[in-house]
């Protein structure tokens, strides 16, 4: 070990226990443990600064859509004049397993005008 001392009685079974010559114990806190979490099951009650927080969200998000918006829209335009025919925002086709084509808006991300067969 680090200190120079024998190993611990736990750091020996855990070492027996990953090498198989011992069983793992079981949960001996079994109920113990099933109670504590039926005592957190309780319904949820709102604090009293729940309200404020969820204000103070509010507020933070829209300063921040607020101030944003002008380079979110500077960006749009610079895609659409720098591809004139592409859309700005892409949106490509999924297949799931056996179903239909479907459409779904990436991320923002290009892709060719033909899609490339696979084989």
């Amino acid at each position: 070990m680090a200190g120079g001392g024998d190993p611990s009685p736990a750091a020996t079974r855990l070492s027996r226990v990953l090498a198989g010559e011992v069983p793992p114990s079981p949960l001996d806190d079994h109920n113990s443990l099933v109670e504590q979490y039926a005592a957190m099951s309780h319904a949820f009650q709102p604090r009293p600064t729940d309200h404020l927080l969820r204000l103070l969200d509010l507020v933070i998000a829209g300063t921040a859509l607020v101030l944003t918006a002008p380079l979110m829209l500077i960006i749009a335009v610079l895609l659409k004049l720098s591809s004139p025919r592409a859309p700005v925002i892409y949106r490509g086709w999924r297949v799931g397993r056996g179903g239909p084509q479907v459409p779904h808006a990436g991320a923002g991300r290009r892709a060719a005008a033909r899609p490339v067969p696979r084989s």
